[in-house]
């Protein structure tokens, strides 16, 4: 079983770093003997040390430098959550001052434009747009200063963060004792600059992170049977689904999986589940509609993928197209300048805003056969369009900045609403350290440093999950499954997201400590 878990591990991997490093490099995928030849040998060589690393005992400590990590990390494990977030507050309290009153990019700009108005759609979650506005104009009601009323929702997301780290953090060390990967967890918290310049940012991921984070930490002990404030996780999984509708989306794995594993507690499992998916689909049904929010198509935000392999191959690969299906695609994406996808072969913002929402939605079948019979004559531009698309996900090597997706993976920088003037301003100026902390994260240097451009990327993420996912089955820990089938979810919502940026990878940063239990867990 081992050798098997470790050969489709390395198999997975093996295709993913050849294809991955190729598109990452020339933009499509070199099918011939030499692609073959180095899939064989990189699966080879994973596979190996997978099979390694699940035979590997479960030690810590060794050496001088393991010893005194240890050492540490038991400190730090003893301290209370308090004491431990105070820690983790500091450099995102140093982040925060070069950036003060926070970073204003993004997406606030239009939420602000909502709150301003009152007028509000789907686009955007409303609880954010809440919670930002009503900072702000607390701020100017008190303060004559819209920048101060920022500054406090920006001090409410560092401590959130923070506490969510810490509470992680001290679950780890719950379960196993282990001080040297809760000293490393910790520094990989502290000096995360794409996080740490995300959590003071106007973003609504960084606080769906949180609740996703915290939500987790709640299931995996109630799965442990372990004590857990159940109305406390029904909450975070609430807002965890009306601050992201991928939220809601990200729970159904968990419920199909949990109904197969926890049968003695499958009840209680679907009356806690219930409860929090019901709650999502009243707030976002009826409550909504009983406030005049607009209802935007779902078909705008999850055709992301077909709409970009379809793109693709009719750019790339028109030959194969009849004159019938040309025209269906035309009339389901009307006046769309399709020869963009040269340029944008990493987003799809440029074609899915030309969709004809409601003819798509009234003749969906007929999109899905279209989508469909074009994969099946263009087999390898819709590979290449997914790859291209997802690439920030899966490739351990990213580079950035990217031409073909036009957004930086982590932003910095400040934009102001010239439709009518309204900003908020970077009170504490464009000093030394905004300027190296913009290039870093803004300009993408990071990845000129190979082990940072493996560490802040996304791609290491999804080897971590696979490693212990795939270390969950070897051991047999079904019960843990819940979990990560909730971890898992998410991920396939980011897969097909419009563009793959660090602020959808935030929810997975923050379980790392959770995710990280099941392979040092000596409970």
């Amino acid at each position: 079983m081992r050798k098997f878990l470790a050969g489709v591990f390395g198999i997975f991997w093996g295709i993913l770093l050849v294809i991955g490093r190729q598109l990452e490099n020339s933009s499509e995928i070199k099918w011939d003997v030499f692609t073959i030849l180095k899939i064989l040998v990189v699966s080879g060589i994973v596979g190996v040390l997978m099979n390694l690393w699940l035979g590997r005992k479960k030690e810590s400590g060794k050496g001088k430098i393991g010893k005194r990590l240890e050492e540490w990390g038991e400190k730090v494990g003893k301290m209370e959550e308090l004491k431990i977030m105070g820690i983790l507050v500091i450099p995102l309290v140093v982040v925060w001052l070069v950036a003060f009153p926070g970073v204003f990019g993004y997406d606030t700009i239009f939420q602000l434009r909502r709150w301003t108005s009152g007028v509000y759609d789907t686009h955007y979650p409303i609880p954010f747009i809440w919670l930002m506005g009503g900072f702000i104009s607390l701020g100017e009601t008190i303060f004559q200063s819209r920048e101060i009323g920022y500054a406090g929702l920006i001090l409410l997301q560092i401590l959130a963060v923070a506490l969510v780290e810490a509470k992680g953090l001290k679950y780890f060390y719950e379960r196993t004792k282990n001080g040297k990967v809760i000293f490393i967890l910790m520094i990989f918290f502290m000096t995360h600059l794409p996080l740490l310049v995300l959590s003071v940012s106007g973003c609504h991921d960084v606080l769906f992170g949180v609740f996703f984070a915290g939500f987790l930490l709640g299931i995996t002990k109630w799965v442990n049977e372990e004590r857990v404030n159940i109305l406390l996780m029904i909450l975070l999984g609430f807002l965890m689904g009306i601050f992201r509708s991928n939220g809601l989306f990200a729970m159904m794995p968990m419920v199909v999986i949990g109904v197969i594993i926890l049968r003695g507690r499958r009840g209680e499992f679907l009356g806690i589940m219930s409860l929090i998916i019901g709650s999502i689909m009243i707030f976002n049904g009826p409550i909504l509609d009983r406030m005049g929010v607009k209802k935007l198509s779902l078909w705008h935000e999850s055709m992301n993928l077909p709409v970009m392999q379809m793109t693709r191959s009719y750019v790339m690969n028109r030959g194969i197209w009849t004159e019938k299906e040309r025209k269906a695609f035309e009339n389901f994406y009307p006046k769309c300048d399709f020869e963009y996808y040269r340029k944008d072969q990493g987003i799809s913002d440029n074609f899915k805003k030309c969709a004809n929402d409601k003819y798509m939605a009234d003749n969906f079948g007929d999109y899905l056969g279209l989508w469909m019979r074009i994969g099946m004559k263009d087999f390898q531009n819709y590979a290449e369009a997914m790859g291209l698309l997802d690439l920030g996900v899966y490739y351990p090597w990213k580079k950035y900045p990217d031409t073909r997706i036009y957004h930086p993976w982590a932003e910095w920088k400040w934009t102001k609403d010239e439709q009518n003037g309204m900003e908020i301003r970077h009170l504490s100026g464009d000093n030394i350290l905004s300027k190296i902390i913009g290039k870093m994260t803004q300009g993408g240097w990071f990845s000129r440093i190979p082990i940072l451009r493996v560490l802040w990327g996304g791609g290491i993420l999804l080897v971590i999950f696979t490693m212990i996912l795939t270390e969950v089955i070897y051991r047999k820990k079904w019960k843990q499954l819940v979990g990560m089938s909730l971890v898992a979810g998410l991920l396939v919502t980011i897969v097909l997201a419009p563009v793959i940026i660090f602020r959808y990878m935030v929810p997975v940063v923050l379980v790392m400590p959770i995710i990280w239990i099941e392979r040092w867990s000596v409970k």
